[in-house]
């Protein structure tokens, strides 16, 4: 018998719920094996402290005086890093989304005005560009501006929520759990 079988089936043996034959067979690898049997020792161990249980004396008002030391505990306060990384990944999703809609629109003659303005001056490039965006500007622009009132809203929302809600969520908590 390998010790890999003999440890599968350890548990069982403990509690004898193996069949006659391999009871016997698991008795004789635990003779052969001493790691077998140090293990079989611990397990009997624990299955003896499972099988005595001990009720526990509890005061009366246990809860109470247990609640009276969580109160005196300092909150916790959560990390301010994950709303800023929460807020963070929305702003860098919302915009790559708002800036590939707004350059995916446009005609096919965008990037080859670019391209070919890109070889004369810089203002005459950037008045190609612009002139190649026009046809798009108005689809962009409203992106833009969506993006931005989905954002202010979420600023506003949040900020709401951290100076009323929540002081006053946490002062209600604070007067069901006094009343209890």
């Amino acid at each position: 018998m390998r010790c890999s079988w003999c440890e599968a089936v350890l548990d069982e043996y403990v509690d004898a719920t193996l069949p006659p034959r391999k009871m016997l067979a698991v008795a004789r690898h635990l003779q052969q094996c001493p790691d077998c049997e140090a293990l079989h020792r611990q397990l009997r161990i624990v299955d003896g402290l499972l099988h005595t249980r001990k009720m526990l004396d509890v005061e009366p008002d246990f809860s109470k005086s247990v609640m009276a030391q969580v109160r005196i505990m300092p909150v916790p306060h959560a990390p301010h890093r994950s709303l800023w990384i929460v807020a963070l990944f929305y702003l860098i999703c919302a915009w790559t989304a708002a800036i590939t809609l707004a350059f995916a629109w446009p005609r096919a003659h965008l990037a080859t005005n670019v391209i070919a303005a890109a070889g004369s001056s810089g203002w005459q490039a950037i008045a190609h560009g612009v002139h190649a965006m026009s046809p798009v500007a108005p689809i962009a622009f409203s992106i833009v501006v969506s993006v931005l009132a989905v954002d202010a809203l979420l600023l506003a929302g949040i900020y709401v929520f951290y100076r009323t809600i929540r002081p006053r969520l946490n002062d209600h908590l604070a007067a069901s759990e006094s009343v209890s």
